[in-house]
């Protein structure tokens, strides 16, 4: 009596087991092409599931068409053998929990439709390149190394929450929107090839730079707006045209190319807002720094020209590094706003005003030349701020 109650139980468990939804590779088999709900053409003959694998790669040029919303745990989509298969989103909603591989043959078409990282855990993972032109990313996204995800459409993040790039991020036209307020976390290359806008929600949207942020294309300026937050201990790599930021802390290697502006949006009043540079930063190239900056404990280095740019808070200036002060008008001067400025480098002044705005300024400084003034009283020590005759 008790083997067969055993018995019973083993038998219950291994139904249940089988019955539970277990994950199982279904793999597509109609040369011809067809809608994605066609269980015909899957074999088995069967529509993937949320915890199923979903495999697109029988040989062969064809495209499935997505004419249902589909949810499944993993996608393989494409061959290696010179034919295409292309899977077409069709104005729907896939959702993914895992990853997704996009092998040389594969085509996902996202011009239309919403293609789902399953916010609930991880997200979905990318591996290979996905363009996203017209359709739009929703949820949690990691796109792998050696992969890339182009972006030219401006609904491309709308219902995004994070999204964490390995590979390579291709901006290539056409403003985003980050009304949803995702947070955007760069260790690869983020590329910008235009001159368009990041619009961040009213609970505002972060971009966290680890990695290197390039302007590689565009004479224009790209912007970050207000309820945007740019922050960046990696690479600031600004190749051509301006970039332009409202909100954020900064520190690690800005380069900034000839003809380029890196501009830090300054806001006079009510109260200054400045960007915050910290810790050790290195500038490079003969292009502009313009804005507002202000140094929170920030070290110098290397080679920069400030255009018209104000300063707040703390700046060392390194040994061994040159910052030339400029302006491209006399409206508004560089102006200083409770500023300890040491340097310990050289500071090269020419041929534009400074404004103290406030009277609580010190400024450390050894090496400078100038024809320009000092404008308004500040407590600036003499002992302290030096200037040299000029030289011959």
């Amino acid at each position: 009596m008790a083997n067969r109650f055993l018995n019973l139980l083993a038998g219950l468990t291994v139904l249940i087991s089988t019955s539970s939804g277990q994950a199982k590779t279904i793999a597509w088999n109609n040369t011809s092409g067809g809608n994605w709900s066609d269980n015909t053409s899957w074999k088995p003959k069967e529509v993937p599931g949320p915890s199923d694998i979903a495999v697109i790669t029988k040989s062969g040029n064809y495209t499935v068409t997505l004419d249902v919303g589909a949810s499944v745990g993993e996608l393989i989509l494409g061959a290696a053998d010179g034919t295409t298969q292309t899977l077409a989103n069709n104005g729907q909603t896939f959702t993914l929990s895992g990853s997704a591989t996009i092998n040389s043959g594969g085509i996902f078409d996202l011009s239309t439709g919403i293609f789902n990282g399953d916010p609930s855990g991880v997200g979905a993972t990318l591996y290979g390149t996905l363009a996203c032109a017209g359709g739009a990313l929703a949820g949690k996204f990691i796109v792998a190394s050696n992969s890339v995800l182009n972006l030219s459409s401006p609904n491309s993040l709308t219902s995004l929450v994070v999204l964490t790039n390995y590979g390579t991020v291709n901006w290539i036209s056409g403003d985003l929107s980050g009304v949803s307020n995702p947070q955007i976390i760069n260790y690869g290359l983020w590329n910008v090839e235009t001159n368009a806008r990041f619009t961040g929600g009213s609970g505002g949207a972060v971009f966290n730079n680890y990695g290197i942020f390039r302007k590689s294309a565009g004479s224009g300026t790209t912007t970050f707006d207000t309820n945007t937050t740019f922050n960046t201990t990696g690479l600031v790599d600004l190749q051509a045209g301006g970039l332009q930021i409202y909100n954020g802390l900064g520190s690690g290697t800005f380069n900034i190319s000839n003809n380029a502006q890196l501009t830090f949006v300054y806001t006079a009043s009510p109260t200054p807002t400045f960007y915050t540079l910290f810790g050790d930063s290195t500038f490079s190239g003969s292009g502009l720094l313009q804005g507002g900056l202000a140094g929170s404990n920030a070290v110098v280095n290397g080679s920069l020209t400030l255009n018209n740019l104000s300063l707040s808070g703390s700046v060392t200036i390194a040994s061994n590094t040159v910052v030339t002060l400029t302006a491209t008008s006399s409206v508004p001067p560089e102006k200083f706003y409770k500023l300890l400025l040491t340097n310990y480098g050289t500071v090269l002044w020419s041929n534009v005003n400074l404004a103290a705005t406030t009277s609580d300024n010190r400024i450390r400084c050894h090496q400078h030349e100038s024809s320009a003034v000092l404008s308004r009283n500040s407590s600036i020590n003499p002992s302290e701020f030096q200037q040299p005759k000029a030289v011959p």
